[in-house]
This record gives C-alpha cells, structure tokens and sequence, in this order.
C-alpha cells in the first residue's frame, strides 16, 4: 500500500510505501537535501470513521478528566508515534521515530551526536488514584512528627541525582580534547620557567662579572704591590672560574689570559717553599681548559696534546693555546718547578695528583709527555715509575704494563745509575699481572730488624697496591731513618680510604724525631701527613705536624690546607672567619704570608657551596681587609657557588 509524504523543510510530496514509515529518508530536492523521518501526509491519511454516540461512562468521565492527553495513548499506534527533537547545539528541530527512545541519533543540520529522551507511557488515569483510595470528604487523623509513604507526593531532582537513583549522562570528549588542554598548560608553564630561568641566569652572570672585575680591580691595587703570590692566586682562581664555566670561546681565552698572567707573577716572585706549592696548584688548574669533540669544535677547550700544523693558507690561524694544547700550558707551569730547584718529592706529589685527574678522562701522555719538563734526565725514571703505580690504582693495566716494560729495557743492569734509585719500579714490576722481571733495585724486606729506604718505599707502596694496608704499615714503621718512614707512611694514608691508622703511627714519629736537636723532616713530607690528617678528621694531630714545620709561610700554608681537607671531610660544619689565620698587624706587608689567604678563599668557597649565594661576596666585602684579604672572599664565593651549581 502507497503513501503520501512530503519534506517538512521544502514541502516536496513523495508517494511512497508503507514500509517506509517511521524511516529516515534524504529529500531529493537539490536544494534542500535534509534528512527527515517519513510520515503520512494529509492527503494521503484514511478519511475518520464517524462512530455512533456511545453511552455515557462514569468511570471513563473521571479518567479524561485527570489525564494530560486523553488520546495519546489510545489513538496512535506505537508505530506511528514519533518524538520531537531540538538539537542542544544549533537548535535544529526535527522528529525521530517513537521507537528510538533512549538511543543515540544525530542532529541533521550540525551532526552533533545526543540521546533521545526516554518517554512517558500515558495511560488513562484512575479517579481513586488521584484521591488516594478514599472518598474526598473523609476525614484522615495524622499523627504529630509521623509522616506517612503517602504524603510523601514529590521528590527534588537535586536529592534523587545526590543518591545515584539517577545520572546526569553527558557526551564523552574526544581524548585530543584533553591532549590540547594539557599542551597548552604545559607549554605555559614551560614559558615562564625558562623566563625565570634566564632572568635569574642573567642576574647570575652580571653578578658574576662584577666580582671578577672586582677581584681585577684588586689584583691592581698598590696593597698587592709587593704581593706577587697574592695577585697570582687572584688569577689561578679567575682562570679556574672561567676554565669551569667553558660557556663559550671568550670563556677559554680569558682563562688562558688568567693562567699566563699567574705563571707570569710566579716566576717574577721570590723562590719561597710557598711560591713551589701555588706552582702546584696551577699545574692541576690548567687540566680544567681540556676538553674533546664538541667543546673543542665550538672553542670552548683546548685539545689535550698540539694540534697537527694545517694548511698555512688558511683565513683563520689557531692561537698559540690552540697550538699547544693543554700539554703546553702544563709545561710552562712544571718548568717553573724545575727552575726554582723545588723539592723532588713535591715535584712527584704533584704529578702523582695530576695523573689521578688525567686519568679520569684517560689521558695520561700529557703527563709523560711532560716528564723533562719537570724533572732531570736521571730523576725521570722515578717519576715515571710512580706514574704507573698510579695508572695500576685506577685501573689503567695496559699503560702500566707499558710503563714498566719500558723501565724495565732501560734500567738493565749496566745502563745507567739514575738518582734517586727508581724503586718505585720495583713495586710496579712486583704489583703487574703478571709480574714484570727486572733488575733488583730494592731488596725484599727481611722478616725483623731495619730496612733500607728503597725497601721501605718500594714494598710499602706494593703491599697497597695489593691492598694490605696492615703489611704496608708494618713495613713502612720498621726501624729506620726517621724520614724515610714518614714518606712511606705519607704515601700509605695519601692511597688510603682510612688514613687515620697511618696518621696515628706518623704523630709519633715524628713527635719523637721533633725532640732531637739534628730533626730533619722534610717539609713536604709534613704538609702532606697534615693533609691526610685532616681529611681523617684529627685536626688536631694535623696542626702537630704543621708546628714542626719551621719556615712560617710553609707553615701558614700547611694551616690553610689543613682547614681546605677538614671542611672537604664535612660539608656541614661552618667554622668561624678566625679559623684561618690573618695577620695581627694589617699595616706591616711583611707579615703576609700566602697562607693567609690561601686560608680565607677556602673558607669563604666552603661557605659559598653550603649555601648557594653571590650575595655573600658583599659580607666579605665589607668585614675582610679591604683590597688584601676581602679579595680571596670574592673568588671564594664565586668558585664555591660555582662548585654548588656542578654538584
């Protein structure tokens, strides 16, 4: 059977088949194309059967008369039934069939997507029901604070959505919804962190520069004159700063610039025991312009070893740093250690501390390299044997075994008699794997009485290697000189992770050797067991070895290294101005000693690390003498909050 139909947005008739009833159907009108739901048209409908009166029903009279819609129900079949729809977003209105009632169906003007309502089924009302099955008139007894099912006529959407009886259903959002929401905040927090960021680097950096021209600014002041080691560790500690900071290629150059100028004030000074060990210092402090890779690409490093000549038609000539390489800046430092004639331990101390840190970054042949630089062609054989031994502590087997195959070709017997006798390849050859055969420079320790020195050095350093630390105390405190015993005892608490065992026995050493009126112990060897001391925490036995030492700047200097090991052994104690020493009377330059301010730029960098802080430099400023002492405040705080933003 056909129908009548028409578009309800173009009025457009169709003639089409029942089935299609209740149905979606696209217009075919081009110019409307909307989709809607087929229903039968006016003239298209059954003409109403006129039916006969029917009698008059009571019950049917009250019903009609309590109903919303009498006919809903009763006249329309389920069918034909449909719901009107307005779409939440656009307002489009439009009908869906009766069936689809609690489904989801789209708008079909803008497709947002929502859910049909769910509808009521009318039915015909009952008069009783209305009146809660009694007759209107009767009369109810309710009783005061009872209240009864039955009164209880109306619920509020607010306490029915409270206890869940129903939910408010919403359209869930696509997860791009979020993934925006999220990118935006994020992107807005990232903005201001690096905002923050930047200003606080900024302000970082111009405080930064105005303590280094600061410390220039000193470094020229007519109080450092006469003060050549002061005005020296001034710029080891700039050059140290900007070696560190390694930002760009200025950052390079002016540590380069700070280096030589520093060298430059060492060898215009006067050959003091406090001037060899500020050579010492430096020679540790240019090993921060090395670099490789990137940061020598972008100039912010030397290279380690010269750089191979290039084409000399090239625009850009390298520098003279650039040439050399961190092994030439090494070998005008360690010349000035020869030609001032410095001690040949501390010669060794300092390249025995050198390799520890070239070994990090395996690169070791800067030191070896350098080795007649700094030492006499019969003295390198020692100072190339301890070398090894310190390549076998960290591991480095192969450029051991290396270094003592080679010691062992020139030390053959009958070669040469180098001075002092290398015994230090003695305990290289005992301690490789497998062990190296060579010449016997020192004799294996008998089982009681003394020993020769070589023997105590010797096998004192192997049983360490071989980590014995109880053989190589005994062997290091058998009878003997009482100097030789105190090196090899310095050498055992410098290798040691617990140096206080070795400390004990060296206090009483040399307590006993500083009664003799002939005493010789060798400085050095004091400053080094009042290092060990104080990183063991007996600060006390660490000043009983700096009052041995009878030259007072090496003994200022031994006091200030003992306060840079004591709060290196504990970052969190924080000692007072007056545990490193200035001098009483401020106005004689002769009673400066280097360890004065040796003392207080280790004191102020510790101060600065705890906390963090430039602004600290303004105290020292300002409590420190001026233009003397307050200049090593400053480069200890700029190297300490340095030291604290590297951890």
């Amino acid at each position: 059977m056909a129908i009548d139909a028409k578009c309800p947005f173009c009025d457009k008739p169709y003639r089409l088949k029942d089935d299609f009833v209740g149905k979606k159907v696209t217009c075919a009108n081009q110019d409307c194309r909307k989709l809607f739901v087929v229903t039968p048209s006016a003239n298209g409908a059954p003409k109403p059967v006129v039916k006969a009166p029917a009698k008059i029903d009571a019950e049917t009279t009250a019903a009609q008369a309590f109903a919303d819609d009498p006919d809903a129900a009763s006249n329309v079949p389920v069918d034909a039934r449909i719901i009107n729809m307005k779409c939440a977003i656009c307002d489009f209105a439009w009908e869906v069939p009766w069936l689809t009632q609690g489904k989801n169906t789209l708008c079909p003007d803008c497709k947002h997507r929502q859910k049909v309502p769910e509808q009521k089924e009318l039915k015909k009302a009952d008069w009783r029901d209305s009146l809660g099955g009694r007759p209107s008139q009767a009369k109810v007894e309710e009783l005061e604070g009872v209240t009864d099912a039955k009164q209880a006529r109306m619920v509020s959407g607010e306490a029915l959505r409270q206890t869940g009886v129903f939910k408010q259903e919403y359209e869930p959002r696509p997860t791009s919804f979020y993934v925006k929401i999220a990118a935006v905040v994020l992107f807005a927090i990232t903005a201001m962190t690096t905002m923050v960021i930047m200003r606080n680097r900024r302000s970082t950096e111009t405080k930064e520069l105005r303590i280094i021209d600061d410390i220039a600014k000193a470094i020229d002041a007519d109080e450092l004159k006469d003060l050549p080691l002061y005005r020296a560790t001034l710029r080891l500690s700039a050059g140290e700063f900007e070696a560190r900071a390694g930002k760009d290629k200025k950052d390079r150059d002016r540590a380069v610039e700070f280096f030589n100028a520093a060298i430059a004030d060492l060898n215009a000074a006067p050959k003091t025991a406090e001037r060899e060990m500020l050579y010492g210092e430096l020679a540790v402090a240019v090993l921060m312009l090395g670099g490789e890779g990137v940061d020598v690409i972008d100039q912010r490093k030397l290279t380690w070893l010269p750089q191979q000549s290039g084409n000399s038609r090239a625009k850009v000539r390298p520098s003279k740093a650039e040439e050399e390489g961190v092994q030439g800046q090494f070998r005008r430092v360690v010349q000035g250690l020869q030609s001032s004639r410095a001690d040949f331990e501390l010669r060794t101390a300092v390249f025995r501390r050198a390799a520890r840190e070239l070994l990090k970054v395996n690169q070791i042949e800067v030191l070896r390299s350098n080795l007649p630089a700094a030492f006499a062609e019969l003295e390198q054989y020692e100072a190339e044997a301890q070398i090894g031994l310190e390549c076998l502590r960290a591991g480095q087997m192969a450029t051991a075994k290396e270094i003592g195959e080679k010691l062992q070709k020139a030390l053959a017997p009958g070669t040469l008699k180098p001075a002092p006798t290398p015994v230090s390849a003695q305990a290289l050859w005992l301690a490789l794997d497998p062990p190296i055969k060579g010449p016997s420079l020192a004799s294996a320790p008998t089982s009681t009485g003394e020993i020769s020195d070589g023997t105590r050095q010797a096998y004192t350093a192997f049983q360490m290697l071989k980590n014995n630390p109880s053989e190589a105390k005994a062997i290091a405190t058998r009878p003997g000189r009482a100097d030789s015993r105190l090196r090899a005892l310095a050498l055992a608490a410098e290798w040691s992770d617990k140096p206080g065992e070795f400390v004990d026995e060296a206090v009483r050493i040399a307590a006993a050797e500083g009664k003799k009126k002939d005493a010789s112990i060798p400085p050095i060897t004091l400053v080094r067991l009042a290092q060990s001391a104080a990183r063991a925490g007996v600060a006390d036995q660490a000043d009983d070895f700096a009052k041995l030492i009878s030259d007072d700047g090496l003994k200022a200097w031994a006091r200030a290294e003992i306060l840079r090991n004591k709060l290196a052994a504990d970052r969190g104690q924080q000692p007072p101005d007056e545990a490193a020493e200035i001098p009483a009377d401020l106005a004689d330059f002769k009673k400066f000693r280097l360890g004065h301010a040796w003392g207080r730029l280790q004191l102020a960098r510790h101060t600065a690390l705890k906390n963090g802080k430039l602004d600290l430099a303004k105290t020292y400023s300002s409590q420190w003498p001026r233009n003397t002492i307050a200049p090593f405040g400053l480069a200890g705080v700029m190297l300490g909050v340095q030291d604290a933003e590297r951890r």
